[in-house]
């Protein structure tokens, strides 16, 4: 029961790819615009991006590892 052991059955490494460079994107996004809407300094660019990349693209592949695909919001 650790975070390596695969929960979803249907998750393959290209999903796994997938969601993590969309949760990479998102992180990307979220970053720079936490940077341009506050009075960081612009150095801080090169040190919030890249680390809010990473640990999105982290968090959505372990979600694709992890999470299993009956789990739905809408179950009774």
């Amino acid at each position: 029961m650790g975070l390596l052991d695969k929960r979803n059955p249907r998750a393959t490494r290209r999903s796994v790819i997938a969601w993590a460079t969309g949760g990479g994107i998102v992180g990307f996004l979220a970053g720079l615009l936490g940077w341009y809407r506050s009075d960081m300094p612009d150095a801080a660019v090169f040190f919030l991006v890249p680390w809010m990349m990473v640990f999105c693209a982290v968090a959505g592949g372990a979600m694709e590892w992890q999470m299993s695909p009956e789990s739905d919001e809408d179950a009774p």
